[in-house]
């Protein structure tokens, strides 16, 4: 991997993790998360996990690991609240954002 000076290797979260709708009633919600980076967003790296659910709960992601990533949609299969975390990395560094999601 090529050397940058330290600042090159900062990215920033432009927009936290959101989901659309917070609260879900059916079984998939939209998931969004933005970063910011000097050597530009398209470098970025978007990686989804949920850091909390409900025992045995599954979730999977439509996207996931690329920078497509950055919008995808959580598909859950057990009711009840989940927080799904975004790791936005430039392969120098990272930065995270999680977001509440209700399974009703």
């Amino acid at each position: 991997m090529a050397e940058y000076p330290e600042y090159l290797s900062l990215i920033s979260l432009a927009v936290p993790a959101a989901a659309v709708p917070a609260v879900v009633s059916g079984d998939s919600t939209a998931l969004s998360c933005l970063g910011g980076d000097l050597l530009g967003e398209s470098s970025l790296t978007y990686t989804w996990s949920a850091t909390s659910a409900p025992p045995g709960a599954l979730v999977s992601f439509s996207r996931n690991a690329s920078n497509l990533a950055k919008n995808t949609v959580a598909t859950l299969d057990t009711p009840g609240d989940y927080e799904l975390t975004c790791i936005i990395s430039n392969g120098l560094s990272r930065v995270s954002s999680s977001v509440r999601v209700v399974k009703t």
